[in-house]
């Protein structure tokens, strides 16, 4: 019996190096070999600067010995090359090429040159790209007026320009090379219309446009509203700006103000007198300007006037928000006082004194409890106890928004990929990676997944209280999970994955009822699952490639959604607990592949008492026709099963719903789909004593699988499939039989047998995976269509630098003879190879058909037709041309026998709708996101077994 596989493995070869020696009898002295030294011309430039663009700059040396040019900061790698490399010695030269610096900073790197021991630097400066932006570029500013902050963000000196005359700039008119807040003043607008105005900021060919919007309403507006008089009393001037016309009114019958009727100079301007204040308490007025149509259009001047010995301020209460901030406090008496302060959390700074007025400056710190809080101020009477007493109030932490502070500080935030807006005074939810609501603050969704954090996680994480999703996989994460993270009972989404994080998991996890998916995979974790899982909600657990010990929870059997399990590549060993095998899910999470296997020494094993066990057989060998050919002769389809028990065959149950559902996924595709009519369909039932490949099978189907998930090994009993048939369809051969074997467990791992002497063939499909877009469909075209009908080979390439004999073009040229193996070729002349018509035919110009290398188990000297294909692992899911021209050949030849002639241009015309379908799916290709195809990313295809024997039950 002679077998051929086609595996994915290296081939090692032997180099063999012959070291030949010598020896020179001249007695000629040898001379010394100078040493190592590098001389560099003085008129070459070891500092040069390039211009943000990028370019290149040459520097010539030369050496005694060989030498190397190497970058001292490998992070420079990515912007700046040098070649050559390395060099013998001699004059030579290295030219030195940067990429355009599309950042904001200068940036630098060092080149250095070796020979021997001596060596030189080369400091290469790059100019950084020149910016100037505004956070804003529209303002809409009230009718009465107000004051606007624009916030510049340069690196390079700028300009102001306010193009309208009533758009007044506070500050100087440039600013440098940081952030700036310019401010302006916009004066009322009095047009009776609604005005716009720009503000130009430019440098050189950049600028920013703001745009200053101020709409018109009717207003009373008054310059100043406060004026403290001393008791002498003295004059008060009013000014007011105003759209309509409006009254004045006092709020309360007084008779120490009056007005000066004769000083009527502008109608905008009220002058009034206050009488001196002959009592021992101060007093004060407001007097009212109005709009006697709507008193709702006013505003209010409020006149204080102190007595003797009084202390006046301007407010009685100040407001702080959690930063805290400074407070600058007019006090205005002509008495000495002191200051007294009711909290340490308000500091006096230092008062500066004027003759009759004091500027008092305190700092608020910041509250960092979780109350609002209230001090005072109290200004009083060296000599009396007359005092005045200024309230603080200051609001109370934002926990959420500190939280996220921690964690940028913890995570080296100032390093991170993205930080955006991070701890500015931006809202949160305009943070990078933020979603979240305000007023209050409720922080929903982390995702801060690829952003390079690093650090630790902080313990203020668990004051998230409203957190829904925390997402931070692939990063540099270290430390252990919080125990904290328990306390976010709103929690739904928990990935942690491929980080470097330690420790356990926390026991109190089961505090997340609501948790759906948590993803620690890829980490260092340690321990044991925790029982409490059990109270989570989980519909996905991914806890692959750790260090967990123990063995599987009994609690899972409580999670009744929890349809992925993946805990492969732990220190995890034992019996896997009965409760957890009868989970209504079992096999959904394939065990072979992502529970069972361990890292080497460790293991978990399902214990022979605890499988199920077929008692009724009375279904096994059963056979029934899904299918009856209408055309030719009739192409035998036998679909099996392994793995399936006696509880599966009922009618309507899993295995006739799966048998039935690959027979349409087998004639979904071209040409299959055309040739359908040709082909009979047989189901049998096959009944295994256990589901499970740890136990007693119909046919014994092994896969095996290590820590990583890879198929270590795969096989299948054929002779006992193969008299299986014999017996079951009462036939003495089984010539061009195709069997579709379907396998009751999920993965994403398939392979096919295939007999190259008499076309007999055994396509092993395993179910698929529950939660990826139907892979099971791309599973059944590949082994069965493909390898199992078509025998045509993979077209993938297999990472190793293999190349093929010249026994394997022999093979190649007999499966060629038997219409085998038609999708490859080893000759890459385009005249002479096996699909050269094809790269003529302009009909078949949009397949992009070719010669593109790499084919089979190897990469080199064999070539494939197209790119990708669904005999490859790429994302077009279609048969190339050279492939369905096999197909179609080998199909009619079988349906029709000898009485059948192949004709190309026939074939070209039923080929019409594979074709379609080709330029179809190339399309969606050309379209589909990444991430809607990672669907495909653990595919683990195992290349066809070849036999070269009669498949003859022995």
């Amino acid at each position: 019996m002679k077998k051929r596989f086609f595996y994915l493995f290296p081939l090692f070869i032997l180099l063999l190096f012959v070291v030949c020696s010598c020896k020179d009898d001249n007695n000629d002295p040898i001379l010394p070999e100078p040493s190592p030294e590098i001389t560099i011309p003085s008129s070459e430039n070891l500092n040069p600067v390039l211009s943000q663009e990028g370019g290149t700059v040459s520097i010539s040396f030369t050496t005694t010995a060989d030498w190397t040019a190497s970058l001292i900061n490998t992070r420079a790698e990515s912007w700046i090359t040098v070649t050559p490399s390395s060099g013998s010695k001699g004059k030579n030269e290295i030219t030195i090429t940067t990429t355009a610096n599309e950042t904001y900073d200068e940036r630098n790197a060092t080149v250095v040159l070796k020979c021997g021991s001596d060596s030189k630097n080369i400091v290469v400066t790059q100019k950084q790209k020149d910016a100037l932006t505004v956070t804003s570029s529209k303002y809409e500013v009230a009718s009465k007026g107000g004051n606007i902050s624009v916030e510049v963000k340069a690196n390079i000196n700028f300009e102001v320009e306010a193009r309208a005359d009533w758009i007044k700039q506070q500050t100087e008119k440039t600013r440098a090379l940081t952030t700036s807040n310019l401010n302006f003043t916009i004066e009322p607008n009095e047009t009776g219309d609604k005005r716009e105005g720009e503000i130009i900021i430019k440098s050189g060919e950049l600028s920013e446009t703001i745009k200053v919007y101020q709409g018109f309403e009717d207003f009373i507006t008054l310059t100043k509203k406060d004026f403290t008089i001393p008791e002498e009393g003295g004059n008060v001037d009013i000014e007011i700006k105003s759209t309509l016309d409006y009254e004045v009114k006092m709020l309360s019958d007084i008779d120490w103000i009056t007005e000066i009727q004769s000083r009527a100079v502008s109608t905008h301007t009220h002058h009034y007198t206050v009488s001196p204040n002959d009592t021992y308490d101060s007093r004060e007025a407001k007097i009212v300007f109005y709009n006697p149509k709507d008193e709702n259009v006013a505003d209010t001047v409020s006149i204080y006037q102190m007595y003797k010995g009084a202390i006046l301020v301007a407010r009685n209460e100040y407001q702080f928000g959690i930063d805290g901030g400074t407070l600058n406090l007019m006090v205005q008496t002509n008495l000495e006082f002191d200051i007294e302060v009711s909290d340490t959390w308000i500091q006096q700074i230092q008062p500066t004194r004027a003759l009759t007025e004091y500027n008092l400056s305190f700092a608020i710190s910041k509250n960092t409890e979780q109350k609002d809080r209230e001090g005072t101020i109290t200004i009083k009477d060296k000599n009396s106890d007359k005092k005045q007493v200024v309230t603080i109030k200051q609001s109370r932490i934002d926990l959420e928004r500190e939280a996220l502070i921690a964690l940028y500080k913890a995570t080296n935030g100032d390093n991170w990929t993205n930080n955006t807006n991070w701890c500015s005074d931006k809202p949160v939810s305009e943070w990078y990676g933020i979603t979240a609501l305000t007023n209050p603050t409720r922080i929903l969704a982390i995702d801060l997944a690829t952003n390079n954090l690093s650090g630790t996680l902080p313990d203020e994480i668990g004051n998230l209280s409203n957190l829904n999703s925390l997402y931070l996989p692939f990063n540099n994460l270290i430390g252990e999970i919080p125990s904290s993270i328990c306390k976010l009972t709103s929690l739904k989404s928990l990935d942690l994955c491929h980080n470097n994080l330690i420790g356990k998991i926390p026991e109190n996890i089961g505090n997340l009822s609501q948790l759906e998916t948590l993803f620690l995979s890829n980490n260092n974790l340690k321990g044991f699952l925790p029982q409490s899982i059990g109270n989570t909600s989980l519909k996905a657990l991914n806890v692959q490639q750790n260090d967990l010990e123990g063995t599987l929870p009994e609690s899972i059997i409580n999670l009744e959604n929890l349809m992925v399990l993946q805990v492969s590549g732990n220190k995890l060993v034992g019996y896997i607990p009965k409760m957890v095998l009868s989970h209504p899910n079992w096999k959904i999470w394939y065990p072979e592949h992502q529970i069972l296997n361990q890292q080497p020494g460790y293991g978990l094993f399902i214990s022979a008492k605890d499988l199920y066990v077929s008692t009724d057989y009375s279904m096994d060998g059963e056979v029934s026709i899904l299918q009856k050919h209408t055309k030719g002769n009739g192409i035998k389809i036998v679909i099996m099963g392994d793995q399936f028990v006696d509880t599966d065959m009922v009618s309507g149950g899993l295995y006739e719903t799966k048998a039935k559902e690959t027979m349409e996924h087998y004639f979904s595709i071209e040409p299959f789909k055309s040739l359908r009519e040709l082909f009979d369909v047989i189901l049998i039932k096959t009944v295994s004593k256990n589901n499970q490949m740890s136990g007693e099978t119909a046919f014994s189907t092994k896969f095996e699988f290590n820590q990583w998930g890879s198929v270590s090994y795969s096989d299948i009993d054929t002779q006992k499939c193969e008299k299986y048939l014999l017996r079951t369809l009462n036939i003495n051969s089984l010539d061009n039989i195709q069997v579709i074997m379907l396998q009751n467990f999920y993965t994403e791992s398939s392979f096919a047998i295939l007999n190259f002497e008499d076309g007999f063939s055994i396509a092993n499909c395993p179910l698929g995976v529950y939660d990826n877009d139907n892979p099971f469909i791309f599973l059944i075209h590949h082994e069965a269509n493909g390898h199992g009908f078509g025998f045509l080979l993979d077209e993938y390439l297999t990472g190793a630098d293999l190349e093929i004999t010249e026994e394997d073009k022999k093979s190649i040229d007999k499966d060629h003879e038997k219409g085998f193996s038609c999708n490859i070729d080893y000759i890459s002349d385009s005249d002479e190879i096996l699909w050269s018509k094809f790269i003529k035919d302009s009909r078949y110009d949009s397949e992009r058909i070719g010669i593109y290398e790499g084919a089979g188990s190897s990469s080199k000297g064999i070539y494939r037709a197209t790119e990708t294909s669904v005999m490859n692992i790429g994302f077009l899911r279609q048969f190339n041309a050279p492939s369905r021209e096999a197909i179609y050949k080998r199909a009619m030849k079988l349906a029709y026998g000898d009485s059948w002639t192949y004709d190309y241009e026939e074939f070209v015309k039923f080929d019409t709708q594979g074709r379609a379908d080709w330029i179809e799916a190339m399309n969606k290709a050309n379209t589909r996101s990444v991430k809607a195809d990672s669907r495909f990313k653990q595919y683990k295809h195992i290349p066809p077994k070849i036999l070269n024997y009669p498949a003859v039950a022995k």
